[in-house]
């Protein structure tokens, strides 16, 4: 019985230093999960189609939006992200 209980503690160790490595080597859960949105930006970015514009008015980055009112409610827009000094939009 003792030898069982050996054998069994041994292999639990050696579980727990495996985590141990895969734990120091890959990251933990939130680790990874930053190193994704950072991925997930960067490709966002990068990319013909899916360049962020600048505004016409000031040249500051542009930012989605949705039209919340209106004739144009609920439909997708570029709004300038220096709302409200700057009122610039570019239409999707």
């Amino acid at each position: 019985m003792i030898c069982l209980i050996h054998q069994a503690n041994y292999l639990l160790d050696r579980q727990i230093a495996a985590l141990e490595r895969a734990f120091i080597e890959g990251g933990g859960y939130s680790e990874q999960l930053a190193a994704a949105r950072l991925a997930e930006r960067e490709k966002s970015r990068s990319g013909g189609a899916g360049q962020i514009p600048s505004c016409p008015q000031c040249g500051r980055p542009m930012v989605a939006r949705t039209a919340r009112q209106g004739r144009n409610e609920g439909r997708p827009f570029w709004g300038c992200s220096g709302y409200p000094e700057c009122k610039g939009i570019v239409e999707n």
